[in-house]
């Protein structure tokens, strides 16, 4: 059988699980958790499934919500509707597009009007005082993060070099079980965040789990 054939078979498959699994992922994930108004046609929703399922196992361990990379607040909002009470969670992002000095992934360069989208987050989480953002260049920023226990960190700064810091300064912080999401693993054009992504997990002896959504997460041993 030809490679072509092949990858036509395998993009099949996808295709018929994806359709199988839709209806179940639509209806009793996107309604019965995440926050009203959320347009379900942004994404695939099977992303948002895996920060859920995240949340989730994390929710009896101790320690802080950490996601660097946050643009229009999409993932955070998910996150913030699993928070306890006595939970907090941190949203690191400089609201001002990739660093001049830092090696952004290709093709995702965001072009938008960042005080609007800034302003827009600010109001979108201002009721509640358990969210914490912080504007600003990582590597200027990361102390803002209390030195406090992580049981979750989410990783989407589309750049190798502000990801590995935020993941080295926080790894020793977190908590046995914790998670570790990173958002584009897998996906064409983010090559040297996969490859920062597995050194770090060479060095640890764990292994991430890579998704059909180019997400890959670990969890803390």
């Amino acid at each position: 059988m030809s490679l072509a054939l092949k990858s036509f078979h395998l993009f099949h498959s996808i295709m018929a699980a994806w359709q199988n699994c839709d209806v179940y992922c639509r209806d009793s994930l996107i309604t019965s958790h995440f926050c009203p108004g959320r347009s379900e046609s942004l994404r695939n929703p099977w992303i948002d499934h895996v920060v859920l399922w995240c949340c989730k196992h994390v929710s009896a361990l101790d320690g802080i919500y950490v996601e660097a990379g946050v643009f229009t607040g999409q993932t955070a909002r998910i996150i913030q509707g699993e928070l306890g009470d006595a939970s907090q969670l941190w949203l690191l992002d400089s609201w001002n597009g990739p660093d001049i000095g830092q090696n952004h992934a290709a093709g995702a360069t965001i072009t938008a009007d960042w005080n609007a989208v800034f302003d827009s987050v600010t109001a979108k989480f201002s009721c509640d005082e358990r969210v914490k953002l912080v504007r600003g260049y990582v590597h200027a920023t990361i102390e803002s993060v209390p030195n406090q226990p992580v049981r979750f960190l989410h990783l989407d700064l589309n750049s190798a070099e502000p990801e590995r810091l935020v993941l080295d300064t926080l790894w020793p912080r977190m908590v046995r079980g914790g998670v570790v999401l990173h958002d584009d693993y897998g996906h064409r054009g983010f090559e040297a965040q996969r490859k920062m992504i597995d050194a770090h997990c060479t060095l640890n002896n764990i292994m991430p789990l890579v998704m059909p959504t180019g997400q890959a997460l670990f969890i803390k041993p």
